[in-house]
């Protein structure tokens, strides 16, 4: 995931020096973040609502992966402590 964020910051990073990554810099996150300088000129709400649909996808997609998971087969089932009532 690391490769993601760094390649991400790269093509922002060198889409301002290189021609040809020009057209990729709109697939960054990091585009998104500091392309209308937000801490002169404030948040510009188009970037702000693609950020939080980037974000809302990515945690839908990962919920579908965690519950897909079969955690109920193999592994260490640890003992349940059942808790009775007390006798006296």
């Amino acid at each position: 995931m690391s490769f993601v964020a760094a390649g991400s910051y790269l093509i922002n990073s060198l889409g301002g020096l290189v021609e040809g990554l020009e057209t990729l810099r709109p697939f960054s996150p990091f585009y998104y973040s500091g392309a209308s300088n937000p801490l002169r000129n404030g948040l510009d709400g188009r970037h702000a609502l693609v950020l939080a649909g980037a974000a809302v996808l990515l945690l839908g997609l990962a919920v579908l992966a965690v519950r897909s998971r079969d955690l109920g087969i193999g592994g260490i089932r640890l003992p349940v402590l059942r808790v009775g009532k007390a006798s006296g």
